[in-house]
């Protein structure tokens, strides 16, 4: 655990892994053993490093719902394909062009759908799925 307090809260003995925070002095210490604080600040720097300048925006995203193969996809936008598994297009597809997600030159896979149940299914009877599909 991580503790923040003023160095005259700092405790004598504690639990070996908590790290301490003295607040006023800026000054960490580890717990090496219920009765042994060690100084870590000398390890971290006594002094915060200053913030660096705000970056460029990040490149958004556009989903496009389902994959239509009469359709063009551009770098970045999201599609669901026919399995269920959600792909991102890197690099431009042009419409009725074959190239559908699958094709790792032009999408990856972001999210892989997972194993559809029919409701009322018991416990055992999905287990006993599972293990036939490996």
């Amino acid at each position: 655990m991580l503790y923040s307090v003023k160095s005259t809260n700092l405790p004598a003995t504690g639990c070996p892994g908590d790290i301490w925070y003295a607040t006023d002095t800026r000054q960490a210490y580890l717990v090496l053993s219920s009765k042994q604080l060690f100084q870590l600040s000398g390890l971290l720097g006594a002094n915060p490093v200053p913030q660096g300048n705000q970056g460029n925006p990040g490149q958004g995203l556009t989903w496009r719902g389902t994959y239509n193969s009469g359709n063009s996809y551009a770098p970045n936008d999201l599609v669901e394909y026919s399995d269920g598994s959600t792909y991102i297009c890197v690099k431009q597809v042009g419409a009725n062009s074959g190239n559908a997600p699958g094709n790792t030159e032009y999408w990856n896979l972001v999210a892989q759908s997972g194993i559809q149940y029919k409701p009322g299914l018991s416990a055992a009877q999905i287990i006993a799925y599972q293990i036939a599909l490996g």
